[in-house]
């Protein structure tokens, strides 16, 4: 039997999906090359994994046999190879960097050019992406550290902070802004731009609203930050975002406004604790920590 590790992890997507559909997609591959995949691994098997018909699959007895097998397998083959890559980069002079959007935009470019003075050598490898799929990559150690806010403590997480930063208003300076202070019902009278339920800047202003037993609802949630900035110079709203997210767009044409009693979000790096970093890494860190105290902050 010559199931390799892809085979196997195709195997458990279905298994566990029970969906050709939801698997497919999963995979990011089409159903019909799913189909022929799964047709594959049967015929290697030599025994039917799975019963299926135009509406239903489910899983044969020999399918529920090798299922706890592969996905050990799997897992173990997964860890295997994230270990291996986090070994290369401790012995090799590289670092990975997953980041919020906003945060990759304001630290890493003098980061990156710090490190092309003091370490020419070095290799940084940047993933700008969401919080949630940024701690998955540490989760799953194909990144040495996370620049996030911090939403949620977990015993498996070192968090160092680098800033404390305030929800502000990014308007054009034609848009009065009447309010003063972080009112619910003002916010929710006004045209708002956010970004969508799963961001960490979302999080911080639903939870908000919540807290104040409200919903927020915003008129338009939008995930790219250029899209924002060009929505609010077009007449379209008012965003509301966080200080570092706000800044790279200040020009003539778009201002801030700060509230009283506005939320603010602490800024920082994440590490797993009870792992080893390279003395590059250690270098990284203690850089990110020493720009953050240089970063403009605002005078509310």
């Amino acid at each position: 039997m010559n199931l390799t590790p892809r085979h196997l992890h195709v195997f458990v997507v279905l298994a566990d999906s029970l969906s050709f559909h939801t698997a497919a997609d999963q995979l990011h591959i089409t159903q019909p090359t799913l189909s022929k995949l799964v047709k594959t691994i049967e015929e290697m098997a030599g025994v039917r994994l799975f019963e299926r018909s135009t509406r239903h699959v489910s899983l044969t007895r020999d399918g529920q046999a090798l299922l706890e097998i592969a996905r050990q397998t799997v897992t173990g083959y997964r860890d295997g190879l994230n270990n291996f890559e986090q070994m290369v980069r401790f012995r090799n002079q590289r670092v990975a960097i997953a980041a919020l959007p906003t945060l990759a935009a304001t630290l890493l470019p003098k980061l990156i050019t710090a490190l092309g003075r003091t370490h020419p050598q070095a290799k940084l490898q940047v993933f700008d992406v969401i919080a949630n799929e940024a701690m998955q990559l540490l989760y799953d150690r194909k990144v040495d550290i996370v620049l996030a806010a911090r939403e949620n403590t977990s015993e498996t997480l070192r968090f160092t902070k680098l800033f404390v930063e305030p929800f502000v208003l990014m308007h054009r300076p034609d848009n009065h802004i009447s309010l003063k202070k972080w009112d619910v019902a003002g916010l929710s009278a006004l045209p708002i731009i956010s970004m969508p339920q799963g961001t960490s800047t979302r999080s911080g202003v639903d939870d908000y609203f919540a807290a104040h037993n409200a919903i927020f609802s915003p008129t338009f949630a939008l995930r790219d930050l250029n899209t924002i900035s060009q929505f609010v110079r077009s007449g379209c709203g008012i965003a509301i975002l966080p200080w570092s997210a706000a800044r790279p767009f200040l020009k003539d044409d778009l201002q801030i406004c700060y509230l009283k009693g506005a939320p603010h979000r602490y800024i920082g790096i994440f590490t797993l604790k009870g792992l080893s970093h390279s003395e590059l890494t250690l270098h990284v860190m203690r850089s990110l920590v020493a720009m953050s105290a240089e970063l403009p902050m605002p005078n509310e």
